[in-house]
């Protein structure tokens, strides 16, 4: 009787797949994929950039502890579960801090979602907490969307690379845009939709690249 390198019969070795059985250092769920909803449960553990101390080699959140323990799960550990989870995803570079679909792009769509967490306490990636200090602000998107955004032009990435500082003139924009869309928010009398400041988000980008 044929037999698989495992040991198991030929005609069931396609029914059982190493992988099945395996436990990703990216998976925090439990479901052997590492996604969005894995990045959120790292940072929910509190504020990464602080620091929040662990035993070495006590907690599965702690990523870097085999090659370089520090007793931390820290934004040292975000970047790894990035790497990690990219790779497992078999990509051969890691996801981008901005990327909050991660779908390989750093589009007008990780724009319209930071949005709706900016200025607000939230701990999820989902809604554009990049650094991991349980909020959404300003170093969200100048340190982390920003520079993305440019060195992908608005669209998707391959290799790693180094990433170049914004012009001038995509910072202003920007930072024009995200001061119109808060006002939009909060000022029901400006008489304009979400919707369509959007879609003027959307054309100035465009032109911003």
């Amino acid at each position: 009787m044929l037999t698989s390198s495992q040991g198991f019969p030929a005609q069931l070795s396609v029914l059982i797949s190493p992988d099945a059985t395996t436990t990703l250092d990216c998976d925090f769920t439990g479901d052997f994929a590492c996604t969005v909803d894995d990045i959120n449960e790292l940072l929910s553990q509190g504020d990464l950039v602080s620091g929040i101390g662990v035993p070495p080699g006590s907690s599965e959140y702690d990523l870097d502890s085999t090659g370089n323990p520090n007793s931390l799960i820290d934004n040292v550990d975000l970047d790894e579960w990035l790497a990690q989870a990219a790779t497992e995803n078999g990509f051969g570079t890691s996801y981008r801090r901005g990327d909050i679909e991660l779908d390989r792009e750093v589009d007008i769509m990780d724009f319209e979602n930071f949005l709706n967490g900016f200025t607000g306490l939230s701990d999820t990636w989902a809604m554009g907490n990049f650094d991991g200090d349980s909020n959404v602000d300003i170093t969200d998107f100048s340190n982390y969307f920003l520079p993305s955004f440019s060195a992908t032009a608005g669209g998707s990435y391959g290799p790693r690379q180094a990433i170049p500082e914004p012009s001038t003139v995509l910072l202003l924009g920007f930072g024009g845009l995200l001061l119109l869309c808060i006002s939009v928010r909060m000022d029901p009398a400006l008489n304009l939709s979400i919707g369509s400041t959007m879609h003027a988000v959307s054309m100035v980008l465009t032109a911003l690249n």
